[in-house]
């Protein structure tokens, strides 16, 4: 009778151990699943907003190429419009006061 409850209690403990193995295995795949999951996330959400930022970047500086390129373009032409306005009344007045009309 002892040596079968002996071995009724070590079969308990060793299915107990066992199944608390089990668990704590289940347990730490679950995690490291999980992190994994949690990881991989974090990183696609990193690239994503670092792709939105470079473009966002990047537009801008379209966008301001665009606006310098513009502004040094209507400059020159004002400054041309009034350089050739210039010239013309300058050649007016002189072909008026020196040849006679």
């Amino acid at each position: 009778f002892l040596v079968s409850s002996f071995l009724v209690s070590s079969f308990l403990v060793s299915s107990f151990l066992v199944s608390s193995f089990l668990v704590s295995s289940f347990l730490v795949s679950s995690f490291l699943v999980s992190s994994f999951l949690v990881g991989s996330f974090l990183v696609s959400s990193f690239l994503v907003s670092s792709f939105l930022v470079s473009s966002f970047l990047v537009s801008s500086f379209l966008v301001g190429s665009f606006l310098v390129s513009s502004f040094l373009v209507s400059s020159f032409l004002v400054s041309s419009f009034l350089v050739s306005s210039g010239f013309v009344r300058e050649l007016l007045f002189v072909t008026c006061h020196v040849i006679p009309i």
